[in-house]
């Protein structure tokens, strides 16, 4: 199972007052990227599996007193109905909004028929989804791009901000220290990007970002995905081996966090979709503030944090010229630091899950009217 996923079980079967039992849907082990074998004896949540593309049954719910669904997955769309049918209360949990859907589909290499086919799928499936959320009244947003979207729908909505970062991972009062004297000597910007090279997340962006720059700085790039080669090619092309470096994915917390709290000042984050990314807040964390092309996540975030920097969709240029203008501006440069790590810390790990857990805890004991006014 995915490492990020038990992590976060393991919370909630801490913190909820009754039992937890995880519904998988079966797939292949290739779809998981930070996964591990685990013993379901060992582990202090039930674990039930179904097939692949198949709905929840009523045998699997019917002993529930409150369902926690993916709004993501459309397979989980008639749990709403289960919910009013068998008398157990639903909340949904969301990610992306149509808008990103939609960026999503057409960044891929499908036709344009397939993508308009796509897009028509996306509209059907989007009315459903609605009226789920409708029906459930209930909704856990991850980012503030789908509590926008999709509040409306709902009588009570959560708004949480997704993070593997724990308290204890946070950078320390050392590690900022010591991030804000290098930053204070003048010495070369430690720019920094962590996830999937692909073009939803604009990894294509960061190269021609890096190419621009007329200050001295270094660039270390972890991840992988279809745009590496096409990255590395054109680091060559532009003889930026020498401060531009692709390194592959590294353990989270062995060694991206460390890295992050220790060897990075900036993060470029050129990502032209609004998914809510657990990037933002780990790398806020670690006191590496952002600067980040305006989707609605990072715009969202930035109305709430004084941790970075927005700069035009699909502008490496502007981002450039951020770049260079926090080169000259350190003591700006520092001031982000303090910010990024304060806010990070209102939202670890931790706390993101005991808010979602008293959230449910709050609605399961609500009067039993809620589920006939839904009638």
């Amino acid at each position: 199972m995915d490492e990020k996923a038990v992590a976060g079980l393991r919370l909630y079967a801490d913190l909820w007052p009754g039992r937890v039992r995880c519904i998988f849907r079966a797939g292949p082990k290739s779809s998981i990227a930070f996964g591990g074998a685990y013993d379901p004896n060992d582990l202090p949540f039930e674990v039930k599996l179904v097939p692949d593309g198949t709905q929840v049954s009523d045998a699997d719910l019917s002993d529930a007193s409150v369902v926690l669904a993916s709004g993501d997955n459309w397979l989980d769309f008639p749990i709403a109905e289960q919910g009013k049918r068998l008398g157990f209360r639903v909340c949904f949990v969301i990610e992306y909004t149509l808008s990103t859907r939609a960026t999503i589909a057409f960044l891929s290499k499908m036709s344009i028929f397939k993508k308009i086919r796509s897009l028509v799928w996306l509209l059907h499936k989007e009315m459903q989804r609605r009226a789920a959320f409708k029906k459930a009244m209930f909704l856990q947003s991850n980012g503030i791009p789908a509590a926008e979207s999709y509040g409306e729908c709902c009588r009570s909505v959560l708004t949480f901000f997704d993070t593997r970062l724990s308290r204890a991972q946070m950078a320390t009062s050392k590690d900022v220290r010591s991030k804000v004297r290098r930053l204070q000597s003048g010495a070369p910007l430690r720019l920094v990007y962590t996830g999937r090279l692909e073009r939803m997340k604009g990894a294509e962006h960061l190269v021609e970002v890096a190419r621009q720059l007329q200050i001295p700085f270094t660039l270390d790039i972890y991840g992988d995905g279809t745009l590496r080669t096409e990255m590395q090619d054109a680091i060559r092309r532009w003889s930026l081996n020498d401060r531009v470096r692709i390194h592959q994915p590294i353990d989270f917390s062995t060694a991206l966090i460390p890295m992050l709290r220790t060897e990075a000042d900036l993060f470029l984050c050129c990502h032209v979709q609004s998914d809510p990314s657990c990037t933002y807040l780990e790398t806020l964390g670690c006191g590496v503030p952002i600067v980040g092309y305006a989707n609605r996540a990072w715009k969202g975030l930035l109305s709430k944090a004084d941790a970075g920097w927005s700069v035009q969709l699909r502008r490496p240029a502007l981002m450039a010229k951020k770049v260079e203008e926090l080169h000259g501006s350190r003591d700006e440069l520092c001031s982000k630091i303090d910010g990024a790590i304060s806010f990070a810390r209102k939202h670890s790990f931790e706390d993101e899950f005991r808010r979602r857990v008293e959230h449910l805890v709050q609605l399961s004991a609500e009067e039993d009217t809620f589920l006939q006014a839904r009638d």
